[in-house]
């Protein structure tokens, strides 16, 4: 008599595993949404970068030529010629602060785009070199122009991610923002410029040189309106997040080597 108490228990889990087995799934899901992550903030997190590789980098994967583009994160790599298709949500221009590496330099801070830091600079080979008591130092000041997009991970899925141009590369902020700023949709009110968010582009990229050096430079190309209402609310969403301050801003770090001291590359 005594072991029928057993038979009670086994029938009992036996219950509940089969009350578990018919929860929906997604429901249950949707329902504890953003569990485990409560104590993660914005400085909790690291959006990855999509960069180019100019020769060497310590978070590139290997195997890629100079002008490839890379993932930093997920070590994701596309073949410079294929390039990768971004829709650009949200853009924040920088001066970010530099020591040179010949003096154990590195990153030092940033200014924002409202900043009078240049006018405490004087151009040396290109180079925004700050003065101090009339004389040159061994610190600059980098123009970022810092673009947060959405990127094509694979076939219509997208991903959120940092691309920064600087350097010579700063030519080509200007001109993907002129492209995105010149964008005109016939609406009931008449023309308007659309949110930035609204087409996708193809980048590219391709190799400059000059004398005995060579870097990568980005090409930039429209490819086409969003036409995705689920994409489109994911980019505003994520545009949403850098305007609020939810997405920190950071520069990329400069690949730095003690040979390569020319600002018409992008390793300054």
């Amino acid at each position: 008599m005594p072991k029928a108490k057993p038979k009670k228990k086994a029938a009992v889990a036996a219950a509940k595993t089969t009350d578990v087995d018919t929860i929906h799934i997604g429901s249950f899901l949707e329902e504890h949404a953003g569990d485990g992550s409560q104590n993660v903030s914005t400085n909790d997190l690291e959006v990855p970068r999509i960069k180019l590789f100019h020769g060497s980098a310590e978070d590139a994967p290997e195997d890629l030529r100079k002008a490839d583009i890379y993932n930093s994160i997920t070590k994701q790599s596309w073949k410079k010629e294929e390039g990768v298709r971004v829709i650009p949500c949200a853009y924040v221009k920088q001066y970010s602060h530099w020591r040179n590496i010949e003096n154990d330099g590195g990153f030092l801070g940033t200014y924002d785009a409202t900043s009078d830091i240049l006018t405490k600079t004087q151009k040396v080979d290109a180079k925004d070199v700050l003065v101090a008591d009339g004389e040159l130092t061994d610190e600059y000041i980098r123009t970022d122009g810092n673009f947060f997009v959405l990127y094509e991970e694979s076939e219509n899925i997208w991903k959120p991610a940092q691309l920064s141009m600087y350097s010579t590369n700063f030519k080509k902020a200007k001109l993907w923002n002129t492209m995105i700023k010149s964008q005109i949709l016939n609406g009931k009110n008449g023309p308007f410029n659309p949110p930035s968010y609204a087409y996708i582009y193809k980048l590219t990229g391709t190799t400059k040189k000059k004398d005995a050096m060579s870097w990568g430079l980005w090409e930039i190309t429209l490819e086409q309106q969003v036409n995705v209402a689920d994409v489109l609310q994911q980019a505003k969403m994520f545009s949403q997040s850098v305007i609020q301050g939810e997405v920190v801003v950071k520069p990329e770090a400069a690949e730095q080597t003690k040979t390569t001291a020319t600002d018409d590359s992008d390793m300054i």
